[in-house]
């Protein structure tokens, strides 16, 4: 499912860093479109002109925003799970 590069301690603990920087980035996607969404929302509630395309719009977007974190975490578990493989994998080698 996931393909992973790394082979040692140095890369995966590189490849955790660059996971850590894409999650975060993705996170405040994420909230800033919650905050977007709630304004547009509140527009709606106030009558404002075109306010329901835009709610509908955030709401698509903040929905596909979430799939993709959700998808994000599970590559970060698969590749947990491939870290204790390998690890495994030489610890019975070396014994």
């Amino acid at each position: 499912m996931f393909n992973f590069t790394f082979n040692s301690r140095a890369t995966y603990l590189a490849q955790v860093a660059d996971w850590k920087a894409t999650y975060a980035a993705h996170s405040a996607q994420i909230r800033s479109t919650r905050r977007a969404f709630r304004a547009a929302q509140q527009a709606y509630s106030l009558g404002t002109a075109g306010a329901w395309t835009e709610t509908e719009r955030l709401r698509r977007e903040l929905a596909c925003l979430r799939g993709e974190a959700t998808a994000l975490l599970a590559e970060r578990h698969a590749a947990k799970e491939e870290a204790g493989r390998q690890w495994q994998a030489q610890r019975l080698a070396a014994a």
